[in-house]
């Protein structure tokens, strides 16, 4: 993740993951996640961050994976200032 601008911007993670085979995870509940994560971005800062989540299938039957992030929000009026985005990869 990267805050490109001056502001201090909060984001809370990945919302959902879309299956191939139709199964929709709910990455904000369902996930594995890393020790000492901040969902706090300061000025023009990067972290990278690691998801993990359970699913029930084979892996071998996925063809491809969409990601459904978040809004962004500004941290002190929690305005938004970006919507969540999808991105879709092909395995």
């Amino acid at each position: 993740m990267e805050n490109t601008s001056d502001e201090n911007i909060s984001f809370s993670n990945f919302d959902k993951v879309v299956l191939s085979n139709g199964e929709q995870l709910e990455a904000n509940r369902n996930f594995i996640t890393e020790k000492n994560t901040s969902f706090d971005y300061f000025g023009k800062v990067k972290q990278k961050r690691v998801l993990g989540l359970f699913f029930n299938g084979d892996p071998k039957d996925i063809t491809n994976v969409k990601f459904i992030t978040s809004s962004t929000y500004q941290q002190k009026s929690y305005d938004t200032i970006t919507d969540g985005q999808q991105v879709q990869f092909d395995l």
